[in-house]
């Protein structure tokens, strides 16, 4: 058991008092007291696994879905760290005059030989190399010419490929750190305010319309989390890209009022409200990969407008420094065994969920020109993982070992009392917990998926190309948002009515949940959910009302698809293609295509 920690600075002091009074002069000679600040050991609490993304409708892309933090949420490292010291080395505090506490603010105290410090130094230093390790992740967006010739590139990167896609492109370019105990993080967004729509307010002899504004974002978010495997880095990527396309002009739509006077005298009361003509042309997408070493990962997007491509982007994913080990090791002296630290986020890697209205198997899904703040809606978020189960499969019938989990995290040493007494049943002990865990993992097998919307009269709308790890999940968003009055809902009071514009929400693009698994007879098992939504020309109808103005309608093409094929490999080795929808070419179709990398 730990010993207590001190909570106040006054009882510090005197603690520090009492650790300073010699027992003897001889005591004194041989001891010497140091203070660690291991306050750089605090991890951050356990990644949340209800953190998510709103990939659609932008509109109500909320900025707490971040889940807010405070200091408090760190997991106290050190005190285990102080916990380890007393098992491996509690013998020695024993000698008179020798000291050993722990304070709250990240403190250890310690008084004894040097050479008892030198060894406590060196647990200290091998905590901070498992806890502050971390990878540098290098991110650059890369837009592509509308008229490029250039091929597209391949999912998976090389060098002297990825210098020749930066050479010939505008791009931006990001640096990301990957820590094993948080989300790395980056918010480039920016949230622009726009009039959506009016709350028509009327008593007894008059109307008025009350604006509503919403805030609409833009910009570039990425969130990432990390865990080191065989030969690289598995990833889990939420990316959110938007871009505000807005005509100056706006739309206006007249929203007259007719007032009865108490005298019985009708009157029209014309009124104009404005909308502007507001569009957001969204690039989102979340899934689950594996980056091997020495190679670069590439998701591209590729967004047509009005029958023209005009975002055509690669993003990019590369380490460039740094590492998260899998497993961290250090002899302990006169022990017959090791300090064993494993990382069970490489045995356990993390992944994505999505969840929405468009995702449902048992019925359609609501139509994607529902009114704002219903469905649809489509969000991503990361899996919880087991990491109780993987420590209960590594660590099961380890007699003479000490486990403690701290996150994600796994660590082993021999009990106090075996060490230097059992040391060869602490070397079977700890042998047999990492043939375990290397047994749990496993090459990352990455899939290339192109993902390609189909219709005959505009092209081909919506393209991605995403390389993901087999029997995961990706969820993508691409498409134009806008907005358009679609009807009137007509409120009447005892002298008064007036006609409140209904707004509603249209989304030109592709929203779907794709799942590619390998089973053991080489055929791909493909689950594919969501809905593809195209619009056609805006049309407006006079209602030739003095009271009620126009109304827009824009034609709708849609295919909703929740469909699970197995599909057995194309002419070539390791590739399988399916097209859902309309194969013939008439109409809307989506069209897979997967590769082995």
């Amino acid at each position: 058991m730990m010993r207590t920690l001190f909570r106040h600075p006054a009882v510090l002091a005197v603690a520090l008092t009492a650790l300073l009074a010699p027992a003897s002069a001889q005591t004194d000679a041989a001891n010497v007291l140091r203070v660690y600040d291991v306050s750089t050991l605090e991890v951050a609490g356990e990644a949340s696994e209800q953190r998510h993304s709103r990939l659609l409708p932008s509109t109500v892309y909320e900025r707490d879905d971040l889940n807010s933090r405070s200091e408090l949420d760190q997991d106290s490292s050190f005190e285990l760290l102080s916990e380890v010291i007393r098992d491996v080395y509690g013998e020695e505090f024993e000698y008179e005059g020798r000291r050993f506490e722990t304070a709250r603010d990240g403190r250890l105290i310690v008084r004894g030989p040097v050479a008892l410090h030198d060894r406590v130094t060196r647990l200290i230093e091998f905590f901070e190399t498992v806890i502050n390790s971390q990878a540098e992740l290098e991110v650059f967006v890369v837009r592509l010419p509308r008229e490029s010739e250039t091929p597209a590139p391949a999912a998976l990167l090389d060098e002297k490929e990825l210098q020749g896609l930066l050479a010939s492109a505008q791009l931006s370019r990001y640096s990301m750190s990957l820590r094993a105990d948080r989300d790395a993080i980056l918010d480039l967004s920016k949230s622009r305010p726009i009039l959506i729509d009016y709350d028509v307010e009327i008593a007894q002899a008059a109307a008025i319309s009350d604006p509503i504004v919403k805030a609409v974002q833009d910009g570039t978010r990425f969130v990432i989390r990390s865990a080191p495997g065989v030969g690289g880095l598995h990833l889990a990527v939420m990316m959110k890209r938007g871009d505000i396309r807005q005509s100056a002009e706006g739309r206006y739509v007249n929203t007259n009022a007719l007032v009865t006077s108490e005298g019985g005298t009708p009157t029209f009361i014309r009124s104009s409200s404005r909308f502007p003509d507001v569009q957001l042309a969204n690039r989102s997408v979340s899934f689950t990969s594996f980056l091997p070493k020495g190679k670069a990962l590439a998701v591209r997007t590729k967004l047509g407008v009005d029958g023209t491509v005009e975002y055509d982007e690669v993003v990019v994913f590369r380490q460039v420094g740094g590492a998260l080990p899998t497993l961290h090791e250090m002899a302990i002296e006169n022990a017959g065994g090791e300090l064993l630290v494993a990382d069970l986020g490489s045995v356990a890697p993390p992944s994505l969920f999505a969840e929405g209205g468009l995702l449902r198997e048992t019925e359609l899904p609501c139509a994607l020109e529902n009114r704002l703040h219903h469905e649809p809606l489509l969000d991503a978020g990361f899996r919880e993982n087991d990491f109780d189960f993987m420590q209960e499969l590594v660590a099961s019938g380890t007699e003479f070992l000490a486990i403690n989990r701290i996150g994600r995290w796994l660590l082993a040493r021999p009990y106090g009392e075996y060490i230097g007494t059992e040391s060869a049943q602490v070397v079977a002990d700890q042998k047999r917990l990492k043939e375990r865990f290397t047994a749990l993992q496993r090459p990352a097998q990455l899939l290339d998926v192109s993902v390609t919307v189909k219709r005959p009269r505009s092209g081909e709308p919506v393209q991605a190309r995403i390389p993901m790890r087999a029997g995961t999940s990706v969820t993508l968003a691409i498409g134009v948002e806008s907005w358009e009055v679609s009807d009137f809902d007509v409120e009447v009071a005892q002298f008064s009515a007036v006609a409140d514009p209904v707004v509603r929400s249209l989304f030109d693009g592709a929203a779907l949940w794709i799942k590619p698994m390998l089973s053991r007879q080489g055929e791909l098992v493909v689950d594919v959910r969501g809905a593809v939504n195209l619009l056609g020309d805006r049309e407006r109808f006079e209602l030739e009302s003095r009271v009620f103005d126009s109304i827009e309608s824009t034609p709708v093409d849609q295919l909703f698809l929740s469909d699970r094929r197995k599909l057995k490999p194309t002419g070539n080795d390791g590739e399988w293609s399916v097209t859902l929808g309309d194969a013939a070419g008439g109409g809307i179709a989506v069209e897979i295509v997967v590769r082995k990398v």
